[in-house]
């Protein structure tokens, strides 16, 4: 079971948690734009590339705290990873 953070309380975690899972989306949606409309090189593709995984697998970590937070917060976790998974598919596929 995960612990709740000394002197939080749990709507603060959970505010934290959507907080931080929202900035992964807004990260993911400027890269997914810059893989679709900018040109560039194949190393340039491929850090891209590498920056948006980077981003999937922090909100992975963030969907592994959710669970000692609330239902809410989980649900709210899953969803926005759910979206980042999805951006990165269609991404990838154009």
């Amino acid at each position: 079971m995960v612990k709740k953070r000394e002197g939080l309380s749990v709507a603060q975690e959970i505010d934290g948690l959507e907080e931080k899972l929202s900035l992964c989306r807004q990260s993911m949606e400027e890269v997914d734009l810059k893989l679709r409309r900018e040109e560039l090189s194949p190393e340039g593709r491929k850090s891209l590339e590498r920056e948006r995984s980077l981003l999937v697998t922090k909100a992975e970590t963030y969907v592994a705290q959710a669970p000692g937070c609330s239902w809410r917060a989980h649900q709210s976790a899953l969803t926005q990873l759910e979206y980042l998974k999805a951006s990165q598919s269609q991404v990838g596929e154009g």
